[in-house]
């Protein structure tokens, strides 16, 4: 049995996710840097990197963190 299935699968990871999305979004401190990001694709790119990370059969579709995450200091 994987960390994803022992987690519940699919919707307990993507109510995580949106949980923890919607704070990211509305952060005072952080929030800035997501103004003109698709919060949608953030969510599922972020789903698939760890279902995967987790053990699920799910294949990731995103950049690699540092080509994502190299225009920020």
């Amino acid at each position: 049995m994987t960390l994803f299935d022992r987690l519940g699968g699919e919707e307990p990871l993507r109510v995580i996710l949106r949980t923890f999305y919607d704070r990211v979004f509305a952060d005072t401190m952080i929030g800035f840097f997501f103004v003109d990001a698709d919060q949608e694709r953030l969510i599922e790119l972020e789903f698939q990197l760890m279902a995967r990370a987790l053990g699920a059969d799910v294949e990731y579709q995103g950049r690699s963190m540092a080509e994502a995450h190299g225009r920020h200091p």
